[in-house]
């Protein structure tokens, strides 16, 4: 495999993972509900309580 290509696909691989990381919406721990815009700190659908700043999506 050429080094040029190596580095585009190594380059394409990091770009992807990390656009698909910050790309996912919080969930809900409990019902994986989605609580995008949720500042309440419960969620709507099960009622369990949430931080929406430490919830990470699965």
């Amino acid at each position: 495999m050429s080094r040029s290509l190596h580095c585009h696909l190594r380059w394409t691989r990091i770009h992807v993972r990390g656009k698909r990381l910050r790309s996912r919406p919080p969930l809900c721990r409990r019902c994986g509900y989605n609580l995008t815009g949720n500042v309440s700190g419960r969620c709507p659908e099960c009622g369990s309580p949430c931080s929406i700043d430490t919830e990470v999506p699965r």
